[in-house]
């Protein structure tokens, strides 16, 4: 062991005495040329002096000489002359460049030894730093972890209470609105009351018979009213509280900006009467359109025919004007279908928009529904002229027929019989259409208006040809809408 110590300590000794001598020897050479090159300079300064001097003498022979020509000869010498001191300049340069080149070798030698010591000691701190961070690393991704796992707790905690502070509070107001509601029909039961009660004192000092007869009408009609008024409140309040349960908002009025923005979108020009076809899905609103355009239905929605299929084929509201120039003044919306996942019956109004149309068509399909209860309270709310239309009648009579037929084996009746069978079924038809309507308006408290009991067939001859016979009420719904047209676009019957 002590024999290679020596040996080792030996073979660095030599080492250093030969980086010694080669750094002596690489000094002695560099001085060697900073002394050729102050030789080389000197030289080249006298070279310089005597060309100098040469030139002059020259120049002095030359000046007999055409002027042009002493010039061309001075411009010659003078780039010859750069040529010189260029190409000395460069030569000088390189000979530097040389020496320098290899003083630097010498130097990184010498780096060389000393950076691969360092470099050892370097990867082994490195190595050791790495592992250090790797622990680091990993204590700092467990305790990350926990605190993320912390936080999401904490946020699900505080969305939980917020969501039940903002339930609780809805409910507060809710109730707090629901008992003014209630305090609001006190006050107009006892103001009714009142009214009552004046009008019987006002009747007993009338002494005319007449007169009494008179407020007797009178006192009839503000009961009646007075009545028809609270059962409609009454309703309304029992409406609100039903879809407060079911989590559905209470109806809202639309806003002026609301009200530009949404004539805009729907194409509202002044002066037209805009008639909207609306009713639950599938009750036959787009083969109404074209009934009362005079048009027959197809499946191609070409030529402004509205589209008609056995499911609910109209997904957006769409306008068709009135094919007939004498009609200019109609234009025609086909209106969603009410009551669907994508239109429900509480936001449908509102959403479609139907408050700005000037009259409004509420189809009945099968039966009348809730749905159409409501669209005929918001045409209320909204002073719009509503009319209803038990569509379909034709096959609804046709089963009537069927279902009475159904216990009958005689298959040879006659054609009289088969006729007393259809207007027995058609006047049944029109007699409960017409009782159950106004049953349900009086139920509601709506106040009572007709039914228009139509077959599409019927109605477009109406239309296209200008029958004047009713089948049942397709002439009437004609020329009622006629009226309302009258009123709200008078420019186009002057």
């Amino acid at each position: 062991m002590g024999n290679n110590n020596s040996h080792y300590e030996h073979e660095l000794h030599e080492e250093r005495e030969r980086s010694r001598r080669q750094h002596e020897g690489a000094e002695a050479h560099r001085r060697w040329l900073e002394s050729e090159r102050d030789r080389i300079a000197a030289e080249s300064q006298r070279e310089l002096e005597a060309e100098r001097h040469a030139q002059a003498e020259r120049e002095k022979a030359l000046t007999l000489q055409h002027q042009e020509d002493m010039k061309r000869a001075q411009e010659e010498r003078d780039r010859m002359q750069q040529e010189k001191e260029r190409a000395m300049a460069e030569k000088h340069a390189t000979e530097l460049r040389l020496l320098e080149e290899q003083a630097r070798k010498q130097r990184e030698h010498e780096e060389d030894m000393k950076r691969a010591q360092e470099e050892r000691d370097r990867m082994q701190q490195e190595k050791e730093r790495a592992m250090a961070e790797k622990h680091a690393n990993e204590l700092r991704l467990r305790e990350e972890q926990a605190r993320k796992q912390r936080e999401h707790q904490q946020e699900l905690q505080r969305v939980q209470d917020e969501k039940e502070r903002l339930q609780a509070e809805n409910h507060k107001r809710e109730m707090r609105r629901i008992q003014a509601e209630k305090e609001e029909e006190l006050q107009r039961l006892e103001e009714a009351h009142r009214m009552q009660e004046e009008l019987r004192a006002l009747q007993e000092q009338i002494r005319s018979e007449e007169e009494r007869k008179k407020m007797e009408e009178l006192a009839r009609k503000t009961e009646e009213e007075a009545r028809e008024r609270v059962e409609k409140e009454i309703y309304l309040r029992e409406e609100a509280e039903r879809n407060l349960q079911e989590g559905i908002p209470p109806v809202k009025y639309p806003t002026g900006e609301e009200f530009q923005v949404m004539r805009k979108k729907l194409g509202y020009q002044e002066g037209y009467l805009h008639v909207a076809i609306t009713g639950c899905s599938g009750c036959g609103k787009s083969s109404l359109i074209n009934a009362l355009r005079g048009l027959k239905n197809s499946n191609s929605p070409k030529g402004g025919i509205a589209k008609t299929g056995t499911s609910e084929t109209t997904t957006e509201i769409k306008r068709y004007d009135d094919p007939d120039p004498s009609r200019q003044w109609l234009a025609w919306y086909d209106v969603p279908g009410a009551g669907t996942v994508n239109f429900r019956n509480w936001q449908y109004f509102n959403d479609q928009g139907l408050y700005i149309f000037n009259a409004i068509i509420v189809i009945a399909g099968d039966r009348f529904t809730q749905t159409d209860v409501e669209l005929l309270f918001h045409c209320l709310r909204f002073d719009i002229p509503a009319f209803v239309v038990r569509s379909k009648s034709d096959q609804h009579i046709g089963n009537l027929m069927e279902d009475d037929d159904g216990d009958s084996d005689d298959e040879d009746d006659s054609e009289e019989k088969e006729r007393d069978r259809l207007l027995e079924a058609f006047e049944r038809y029109i007699a409960d259409t017409r009782n159950n309507f106004r049953a349900l308006l009086h139920q509601v408290g709506l106040p009572q208006q007709k039914v228009y009991i139509v077959c599409k067939n019927a109605l477009r001859s109406v239309v296209k040809y200008s029958k004047t016979a009713d089948i049942i009420d397709e002439v009437g719904l004609i020329r009622d809408l006629t009226e309302v047209a009258k009123d709200k676009c008078p420019g186009f019957f002057q």
